[in-house]
């Protein structure tokens, strides 16, 4: 299943480390990190975050 693992450029709780083993661990990962968010991505930034979840489940081929 694809999954979407967000976070903010500037988040000091899961640091950059932590994302990338995620996004190795776990099977059809994507990253996204936001430039200039921080921890509380999804309501100081929603726009890029609608887009980074639109692009998960919208295929390009598709639009």
């Amino acid at each position: 299943m694809p999954t979407l693992v967000l976070a903010g450029e500037r988040d000091p709780i899961v640091p950059p480390r932590w994302r990338a083993q995620v996004t190795r661990l776990v099977p059809d990962a994507r990253l996204v990190t936001v430039p200039g968010a921080a921890h509380n991505v999804l309501t100081t930034a929603p726009g890029p975050v609608a887009g980074a979840i639109r692009d998960l489940l919208v295929p390009t081929l598709a639009r």
